[in-house]
């Protein structure tokens, strides 16, 4: 298990909600059904987090509003 998925673990475990993201929907499927055991949401979205637009789609989508880099 990556140190990743061990934190989402614990986190879900303590009550946390998560989201997770891979650049390939094998990449989250597995943690995203341990996750889920343990009773808490899960959100899985497919995106590589380097490309910039990608990472605003998936913040969008989990915030609700509209992300501006102010880079």
């Amino acid at each position: 298990m990556a140190m990743a998925e061990a934190e989402a673990e614990a986190e879900a475990e303590a009550g946390a909600d998560i989201a997770i993201t891979g650049r390939t929907q094998d990449t989250f499927d597995k943690t995203a059904a341990e996750i889920g055991a343990f009773g808490r949401k899960v959100w899985t979205f497919k995106a590589d987090m380097v490309v910039p637009a990608e990472c605003e789609t998936t913040l969008d989508a989990l915030s609700g509003t509209s992300v501006h880099r102010t880079s």
